[in-house]
């Protein structure tokens, strides 16, 4: 015999079925938005405009900080401020070493560095952060390391100087899979990871970071290493008590505490990218983005972070960086939200962008 429901049992089934929609949506960052159309040529140093909707609002459109070392260790025209700050290394042009399409990059002799690398101690005061950075490491973690192993913290924020988060490898004994976010004095557990440090290749870091509330596990450091994520993006951290109520408010790369390399090892930037939303564009080569934890499966990727010139919720002009790409032709661009979430999860492909506008996704006739 089948149960007839009454009015206020299917009101209330449906009310549930939404919640639950809603949150799925939620779950998977899924965004009412897309890219329709790109227009210019998509082409290294070019400004295109991207059409669609949803994009969000970006009071900013520059990101705060852009490094390329291309003429200089000064940050970028396309940033929003410059540097004042001193830069650890030296610009390097003529190495055989630049990945394809770098025209210079940043080179750190490492033996018997003990202060941060590359740009030092960089100010902010939001409570996001977005960093994208493209490495080189010319030692291994492992093999190189001394008798004391070899503590490298390749991330760092700090509240100066009473409290800070990092993430780093223990290297030596500890071995490649080290991998551990850690904020002192405040913190209630370590995050441990098992991602690998990488040496000798080009890598792409990005770190997502969000200022947590006082006495409470709420804040957030997500690390992906090539469109592979080092832990859950639901991990959270206590970084700030009543004893140390501050949110962080400088920035630092690659530092070895017990630092006794030998001479001829080597740290290279070839560019950096630093903002205080986690807004941003990127070019990959995924037609559809993946969301996986390292040992979970996945494909490395290589997300190109590209150059927001305006912003606005439908249009949005950047200039274009090819980064590492022979050529752009069939590469995915994505637009990412506040959330760190693209809008649109399947990309946008690039060939004859100009001419190439998505169909619409519903037609209605009147």
């Amino acid at each position: 015999m089948r149960m007839r429901l009454s009015s206020s049992q299917l009101i209330a089934r449906a009310v549930r079925t939404l919640f639950a929609a809603a949150a799925a949506l939620t779950m998977f960052g899924a965004h009412a938005g897309q890219i329709d159309s790109i227009s210019g040529t998509v082409a290294n140093g070019q400004t295109i405009v991207i059409n669609g909707s949803g994009f969000g609002s970006k009071a900013n459109a520059k990101p705060l900080y852009y490094w390329d070392f291309e003429n200089g260790t000064a940050t970028s025209p396309l940033s929003r401020n410059s540097f004042d700050g001193g830069v650890r290394g030296a610009l390097s042009t003529a190495t055989s070493l630049k990945p394809l399409n770098s025209r210079g990059i940043l080179t750190i002799d490492v033996a018997g560095q003990s202060d941060a690398m590359g740009p030092d101690g960089v100010p902010f005061s939001s409570n996001s952060l977005y960093v994208w950075a493209k490495k080189y490491y010319e030692f291994n973690i492992v093999t190189d390391a001394a008798s004391n192993g070899l503590n490298l913290k390749f991330f760092r924020l700090w509240y100066p100087y009473t409290h800070n988060v990092y993430s780093s490898y223990a290297g030596g004994s500890g071995g490649a899979n080290s991998g551990r976010v850690v904020a002192e004095m405040t913190g209630t557990a370590t995050t441990w990871f098992q991602l690998p440090h990488q040496s000798d290749k080009w890598i792409i870091d990005e770190w997502e970071y969000r200022a947590g509330s006082i006495g409470a596990v709420d804040g957030i450091l997500n690390y992906t290493r090539g469109g592979i994520s080092a832990f859950p993006r639901a991990n959270r951290i206590q970084m700030r008590t009543s004893s140390y109520p501050n949110s962080y408010s400088v920035l630092y790369f690659d530092q070895i505490s017990n630092n006794q390399l030998s001479a001829g090892k080597y740290l290279h930037f070839d560019a950096i990218y630093v903002d205080d939303t986690w807004h941003r564009v990127v070019i990959s080569d995924e037609a559809t983005w993946q969301n996986i934890v390292y040992g979970s499966g996945g494909t490395e990727r290589s997300r190109e972070v590209q150059i927001p010139i305006t912003w606005s919720d439908s249009r949005i002009e950047i200039s274009v960086r090819q980064g590492g790409y022979s050529s752009l032709t069939g590469k995915y661009l994505y637009v990412i939200g506040a959330d760190g979430n693209p809008v649109n999860s399947s990309g946008f492909r690039i060939g004859d962008a100009s001419t190439n506008p998505r169909p619409p996704s519903s037609v209605s006739v009147q």
